[in-house]
């Protein structure tokens, strides 16, 4: 009897053992199919994100490319306006003789000294009464008249000029302590433009507006650029478009329009371009 007792617990612990090999087994298995798995999935990450760094780089050359390209129009453009100009005095339909015409550039294209070149020949019929001084700027397409260019016509309309002749006896000595002052009130004040207190600008407020066009960026570029334009690369909006064109228009150049929307030079050129917009290059 007893045999049979030890037989069959014997028996019973060969089982039993048998049953945990099988299920330790069972869980090698399971944990080796995991881990295969894990690998299959980690080797697709590495893939998509290698991938994803490939597109970023294309992305970032076509970009590059696009901006160079932009940059480049609107220098040609530029240039190509500036020598336009110069050469408007010779077409065919200019209503005033070339010869008359003295190219100024800035603050307006020409000073006209109409029929001044018939008098100084002594051509008849020409008397000194038929003399006229007109300026005349130069504009093509759309394009309309700049703050300062809306100042000198409004000086002109309102008969605020005079002939004045200097005679000039020697150099003049620089005051230093007036220099001195100068400088001191630009370096507190960073929106004062050309050091003159009555161009300071504010920039405009673009909270609302921001709540919905605001870009965060790790770009160092980008986030070096932000310490001087703190708006730079934000997302367009229509209103800001359109307020834009219309701060342009009334004649804020780059430099002020930078100020006003606290954005870089380059980039509000490049939106005016695009915008089909013939920008003037600050001097």
């Amino acid at each position: 009897m007893e045999i049979i007792i030890s037989f069959l617990l014997i028996f019973s612990l060969v089982l039993i053992i048998l049953f945990f090999y099988n299920k330790n087994a069972q869980v090698q298995k399971k944990l080796n199919e995991l881990q295969i798995l894990h690998q299959e999935q980690i080797n697709e990450l590495i893939l998509s994100h290698a991938n994803n760094i490939h597109e970023l780089k294309v992305d970032f050359e076509k970009e590059k490319k696009n901006a160079t390209k932009l940059s480049l129009s609107a220098s040609r453009n530029t240039i190509k306006g500036q020598i336009s100009e110069k050469f408007c005095p010779f077409q065919e339909n200019f209503p005033y003789t070339p010869h008359d015409c003295t190219f100024l550039g800035k603050p307006i294209d020409f000073i006209v000294f109409h029929n001044i070149e018939k008098y100084r020949d002594n051509e008849d019929g020409v008397s000194i009464d038929d003399i006229e001084i007109i300026f005349l700027e130069i504009k093509t397409g759309k394009s309309s008249l700049t703050k300062v260019e809306k100042a000198i016509k409004h000086a002109i309309l309102n008969k605020r000029i005079r002939f004045e002749t200097y005679r000039y006896d020697g150099i003049a000595q620089p005051d230093i302590s007036l220099t001195t002052i100068s400088k001191s009130h630009i370096e507190s004040n960073l929106h004062i433009v050309n050091g003159d207190e009555n161009l300071a600008i504010t920039p405009l407020n673009f909270n609302e507006n921001d709540l919905i066009c605001r870009t965060e960026s790790q770009s160092n570029i980008v986030l070096k650029t932000r310490e001087k334009y703190a708006r730079s690369n934000y997302k367009w909006s229509e209103n800001e478009t359109d307020l834009l064109i219309q701060k342009y228009d009334e004649g804020y150049n780059l430099t002020e329009l930078s100020i006003l929307f606290q954005r870089t030079p380059t980039g509000l050129s490049s939106r005016l371009e695009k915008l089909g917009v013939e920008v003037q290059v600050d001097e």
